[in-house]
């Protein structure tokens, strides 16, 4: 490693002069601690210099080194004529060709005119005198000399096209000074999904490079480098897929699919989405708490037409019903639904459970769905696609049209927020959630009979959404559904269940509400299911798994008491309870009433007959081979006389009960 006063003394000039340099970054080199006086300096590494310096160092140490590539053996850079790529017209820009052609232009007319005159110099100056003249006169800002006019003239010779153009100030086009270390370093702070800024980024390069490579940190290339080379390198999908997400890389960079419309005909597919006012309403209680409530909305894909609201405090599956209901009878059944993924509109009773499904639940049975009912068939967009709801441009148009038109409208964001708000809002003058409900249907209307925006704009010139319905509503089969129907077909539907003890139950906001009849007890352990209506809970229907009607069964309202209840309510209840044994008894009872007395025998004599009868038919047979068992090996002859003396000739059996009593007495120390 050099020190600045080497260099200096190598470049002869002062030392201040390569210290300046150094700090304008024209010189590479490492700031270091000197070990004699603990102070801090510079040192250069040969391999830095400049390729004059650097062979008049190495010559200086008798070592022999050769000019680089595009340098003479001066240090003079020289030209490297380019390489020919045949086809230039398609390899150059529309301002290189005519620079090219108007360069062939002049060389031509310059022989042409040596031709004429001859060739000498005192022609060629004149000619350029004049090219001068008429180039500037023209506007044209080209450099023309004797040198320049010899060297293009050899390429337009051979028709080496390409070499005509002037390459003065980018001979080093394309090549950068930011190492590759640096580089992939700054790449790795700036892809990063906390999206810093480039001069963060820039910066923290900047303290990495110091910290592992020093050697570059001296002469550290300027953020606008860094800018330049990454506009230059860095596509935008790269950055968009790094900082952002795949998500946002797909929905901002990609291709997407468009679908086309033509085939579509009104009442054909509906798109089901929910959206969050912009607007403050207050409750109707007379509080002065406020809220935004939501709007669950069905549109006509073909039209554009809303087909069914329904204003909700909640997004649930409940308001997407109500909402579905009112589109029905307004505009009738479509043929599909398309819905987003929300756990409003993923339940497994409406239309199931879309994208939501899991493996376990295939194996599980589920009664037939509202949709099925209603011979709809029920699509989920697919998740994280912002493409595929449709319904999103009408929301923004809704925002822009009708919730504008609110005192209390405050903005999606802080930044669409109107500056006047605060103080209207602390005026009092917000809109209840009544005043809003009894405008909204006029002004969804009124929404509807805008101008169709949608992508057969050509086909529907001047028509309102409204107009394209009617046009296309005859194009199709229109299905319509009376009213009382429909609340039939609307119901909600429970799972599978067994029937209890306590019959079949529901559950509300976490609570099971249970449901009984007279005739519960008859379809113990059955498997059913059952269809209620959310806003009358006090009976429910019940079905079999083959979709049978069963019964109607009423809340177990009787039966549930608080503890403190009074004696008539538990009375009421011991009476049902008490009439429902009695059924169950007399049922019992009467199963066996058309038997007649003289058969009504006692089950054990019954057996005991039915065992005599089949003893008489018992039969044990003996075996063919028949072995008797003795005792050892004794002869039954010499059995016989031990048993006559131990018994004695009358085979009777003496015992000597004063002997015995004497033994008892000595083994409890009596004696």
């Amino acid at each position: 490693m050099l020190t600045v006063k080497e260099v200096a003394t190598l470049k002869g000039c002062s030392e201040r002069y390569i210290q300046s340099e150094i700090k304008k970054g024209n010189i590479r080199a490492v700031e270091c601690e000197n070990p004699a006086n603990n102070r801090k300096e510079y040192r250069i590494d040969p391999a830095d210099l400049d390729e004059k310096l650097k062979v008049k160092y190495y010559a200086g140490l008798g070592i022999e080194i050769s000019g680089c590539a595009g340098q003479n053996s001066d240090g003079k850079k020289s030209r490297a004529r380019k390489e020919y790529k045949g086809d230039y017209l398609g390899d150059c820009t529309e301002e290189e060709r005519q620079t090219i052609a108007l360069w062939c232009d002049i060389l031509a007319r310059w022989q042409e005119a040596r031709g004429v005159y001859g060739l000498t110099k005192e022609l060629d100056d004149e000619f350029i005198t004049a090219e001068k003249f008429r180039l500037r006169k023209e506007g044209i800002q080209l450099d023309v000399s004797r040198q320049i006019l010899y060297r293009k003239y050899s390429y337009y010779k051979e028709k080496d096209y390409v070499n005509l153009l002037d390459d003065r100030g980018a001979w080093n086009k394309g090549q950068s000074c930011i190492s590759d270390e640096v580089w992939q370093a700054f790449l790795w702070f700036y892809h990063d999904d906390r999206q810093p800024c480039f001069t963060k980024s820039y910066q923290d390069t900047l303290t990495w490079t110091e910290k592992f490579y020093p050697q570059f940190a001296a002469n550290f290339p300027s953020e606008a480098s860094f800018r330049r080379r990454y506009k230059a390198q860095i596509p935008k999908v790269i950055t968009t897929l790094m900082r952002k997400g795949e998500k946002s890389m797909t929905d901002e960079c990609l291709q997407y699919i468009e679908r086309t419309y033509d085939d579509l005909c009104a009442n054909d597919v509906w798109v089901a989405d929910n959206h969050t006012l912009d607007v403050l309403t207050k409750y109707d209680d007379g509080t002065e708490r406020t809220h935004r409530l939501s709007l669950t909305a069905f549109m006509d894909a073909k039209s554009g037409v809303i087909t069914g609201w329904n204003l909700t405090d909640n997004p649930c599956s409940q308001s997407t019903i109500f909402a579905l209901r009112m589109g029905i009878l307004k505009f009738g059944v479509p043929k599909e639904i398309l819905f987003d993924n929300g756990r409003e509109f993923t339940v497994k009773d409406i239309g199931g459970k879309g994208n939501r499904r899991r493996k376990s639940d295939e194996w599980h049975e589920v009664p037939p769905t509202i949709l099925n009912q209603l011979g709809i068939v029920a699509r989920w967009a697919k998740v994280q696609n912002a493409r595929a709801k449709h319904i999103e441009r009408f929301f923004l148009n809704f925002k822009n049209n009708i919730s504008k038109n609110f005192s209390s409208y405050i903005g999606g964001n802080i930044l669409e927020r109107p500056e006047s708000v605060k103080k209207r809002l602390k005026n009092g003058e917000i809109t209840t959630d009544s005043e809003l409900r009894a405008v909204m249907d006029d002004l969804i209307d009124y929404e509807n009979m805008a101008p169709y925006g949608g992508a057969e704009k050509r086909k529907y010139r001047n028509y309102s959404k409204l107009e394209v319905w009617n046009e296309e509503i005859d194009q199709t089969k229109h299905r319509i559904c009376k009213e009382e129907d429909l609340e039939f077909l609307l119901m909600r539907t429970s799972g599978y269940q067994k029937v209890k003890r306590k019959g079949v139950f529901i559950t509300i906001a976490g609570e099971k509400i249970w449901y009984s009849g007279h005739n519960t007890v008859w379809h113990l352990d059955k498997e059913v299911y059952v269809r209620y209506d959310p806003t009358n809970l006090a009976k429910v229907r019940v079905y079999d798994k083959d979709d049978r009607y069963l019964d109607t069964w009423n809340a177990d309202i009787e039966l549930v008491l608080r503890f403190f209840d009074d004696k008539d309510a538990v009375k009421d209840a011991n009476a049902k309870l008490a009439a429902q044994k009695k059924m169950v008894k007399d049922y019992a009872k009467s199963l066996s009433d058309g038997l007649p007395a003289h058969t009504k025998i006692d089950i054990l004599a019954l057996s005991v007959e039915r065992a005599q009868k089949r003893k008489k038919e018992m039969f044990i047979k003996q075996g063919a081979v028949v072995e008797p068992i003795r005792i050892g090996k004794e002869e039954p002859q010499d059995l016989l006389k031990r048993r006559e003396v131990r018994t004695g000739t009358d085979n009777v059996v003496s015992i000597d009960i004063a002997r015995m009593n004497q033994n008892i007495a000595r083994r409890k120390g009596l004696e």
